[in-house]
């Protein structure tokens, strides 16, 4: 199966599950794919931003996205 090449930024509480900024994973994986690569829950409530826009984690990643990952923030 071909592999693709996604830039991965895991930010807040989730940097500990960070392995490598730079991953190859399955062509046509989704983020939640992505998301057991790196052992995160995928129970969590994330915000997920792809190419610098909001994404679920049915969105299929694409060669050369760029994910940012964090948990949402709370204000008051």
């Amino acid at each position: 199966m071909d592999k693709i090449s996604v830039k991965i930024n895991l930010l807040g509480d989730l940097e500990k599950y960070q392995k490598e900024s730079h991953i190859l994973i399955n062509y046509d994986a989704t983020l939640s794919a992505m998301l057991q690569y790196f052992n995160i829950p995928e129970k969590k409530d994330l915000v997920i931003i792809a190419n610098g826009k909001r994404a679920d984690k049915d969105y299929i990643l694409k060669e050369n996205d760029e994910i940012t990952i964090f948990p949402p923030v709370d204000g008051g």
